[in-house]
């Protein structure tokens, strides 16, 4: 699919929206940025849009309009890395007709292969996304989730935009193609202003799949994915925050994906994903010592039933199985009654077998035994033992499982308790300048007040002044 130039704009396939949202900086070129500069200040201005321009006007002379989120929020910077130019091109689109959260992917997938030193191209881009095409806003939906969609001020970014000019030649060669021979073209990589080139196209078309990669491109696709699968699971909760279990009583778990938030938002994002990256290595260690530590408890009973009976038995690990009696000295009552530990907080759950000793009516029974009968109490021990250990196995798993849980539902509460403080800091902010845009209309009225009752005043005076110099004619 080669690349087609812009053609002009032609408003009737455009929706309402793009035609009638009018930016919230629009003051006929008078007034001053809020914010900083997006890239070198020699290069590029930045320019309050008139109250007639749009989104989707036509801009000449250099100049294009962007949104203020993708800078202030997403930390973009321009000149257009050739990544971006090339995804641009490849899908005939200008800037601003790309959704934000579709740049919020576009700098996540980029900042991901600088960090594992991999180059970033619009074939394994997407072919790990594809294209939501509409009449408006052009988005990219993912096929194989790596990223979580950008969770910030994206909703009200329409109306937010301004208008960038170019003013050196660095940038003009950023933007336009440079014949061989050093000259000029005016004919821009992408186009400048909204085009219908993309719509003229299936969204299918822009999509790549594995088999249409080269074997480098498989390569880099492999890294990225073996990356974000090395990342730690994430426990599944339902609508109350309940963890989820399965059938067999195990968490269910699901991909924890790459945090595009955090990695836009985050002052070295090569530090974020390295953190990211070692919070699956302590993850994967952690669940290593809890197993090491459950087969240590399993050996340790096992050791234990092996070595002999225990507290409080009445015969030794030896026993005759020939049927000769035991000598009246080897059968011995224990010298104290050695009580059963709680188990899980219910102290009567043994009920009369609550001690661990024999009664005298138990100890005639087992004298009386013969080989047979010795044979089968022994038998009947020794599994109804190996049945509590098997109980106790189980429960230690739970414990440890509800202690993984409860660690990781703190973690959890801990980043939504960080959400809704910053939520309620910038719904703070924004009552802030509503209450003081309310005093300053308020004053406006005032003023306004005030000044119809001069003006009705200078002509009541006008008026008496007309009538006094008629009567002054007619004298």
């Amino acid at each position: 699919m080669e690349n087609e130039e812009a053609a002009a704009l032609d408003s009737s396939w455009l929706g309402e929206e793009p035609l009638e949202t009018e930016s919230v900086f629009a003051n006929d070129g008078v007034g001053e940025i809020p914010f900083g500069p997006i890239g070198d200040v020699e290069d590029r201005e930045l320019m309050f849009s008139s109250t007639y321009d749009r989104v989707c006007s036509e801009y000449k002379n250099h100049v294009f309009p962007m949104y203020e989120v993708v800078f202030i929020d997403m930390g973009f910077r321009l000149p257009f890395s050739e990544f971006q130019r090339e995804m641009l091109c490849w899908t005939k689109m200008s800037p601003l007709q790309i959704h934000p959260n579709s740049y919020a992917f576009m700098r996540a997938f980029e900042l991901l292969c600088v960090y594992l030193c991999l180059p970033a191209s619009k074939n394994v881009f997407f072919s790990f996304f594809t294209v939501q095409s509409g009449t408006d806003w052009v988005s990219f939906r993912q096929t194989q989730k790596m990223f979580e969609v950008f969770a910030g001020k994206v909703r009200s970014f329409k109306e937010r935009f301004f208008l960038v000019r170019l003013r050196s030649a660095a940038a003009l060669d950023t933007l336009f193609k440079v014949a061989k021979d050093g000259v000029q073209e005016r004919h821009p990589f992408f186009p400048l202003s909204w085009s219908q080139n993309h719509f003229r196209f299936e969204s299918k078309d822009f999509g790549q799949t594995v088999t249409n990669l080269s074997d480098e491109e498989i390569d880099i696709r492999q890294q990225l994915w073996a990356f974000f699968q090395s990342l730690p699971r994430r426990t599944k909760i339902d609508k109350r925050a309940n963890p989820l279990m399965s059938a067999d009583g195990t968490l269910v778990t699901e991909p924890r994906l790459i945090n595009t938030h955090e990695l836009l938002t985050s002052e070295n994002f090569e530090d974020c994903l390295e953190k990211m990256k070692d919070l699956g290595a302590l993850v994967s260690a952690g669940s290593k010592k809890i197993s090491a530590k459950k087969r240590r408890k399993n050996v340790q009973s096992l050791e234990h039933l092996i070595a002999g009976i225990g507290v409080g038995s009445s015969f030794g690990p030896v026993v005759d199985l020939e049927g000769e009696d035991p000598p009246e000295e080897l059968v011995q009552k224990p010298a104290k009654k050695e009580k059963l530990p709680r188990v899980w907080s219910e102290p009567d759950q043994c009920g009369p077998y609550s001690t661990l000793f024999l009664d005298d009516s138990e100890l005639r029974i087992i004298q009386d035994l013969g080989p047979p009968g010795r044979s089968k109490a022994i038998a009947d021990g020794a599994i109804a033992t190996m049945k509590a250990l098997e109980v106790a196995a189980a429960l230690n798993n739970v414990s440890l499982e509800n202690e993984i849980r409860v660690n990781a539902l703190a973690q959890e509460r801990d980043a939504l308790t960080a959400k809704v403080a910053a939520i309620e800091e910038d719904e703070r902010s924004k009552r802030s300048v509503v209450e003081e845009r309310d005093r300053q209309f308020t004053a406006m009225e005032g003023q306004l007040a005030e000044a119809r009752t001069a003006l009705e005043e200078a002509l009541a005076l006008l008026i008496s002044w007309l009538r006094i110099r008629r009567l002054w004619r007619k004298l």
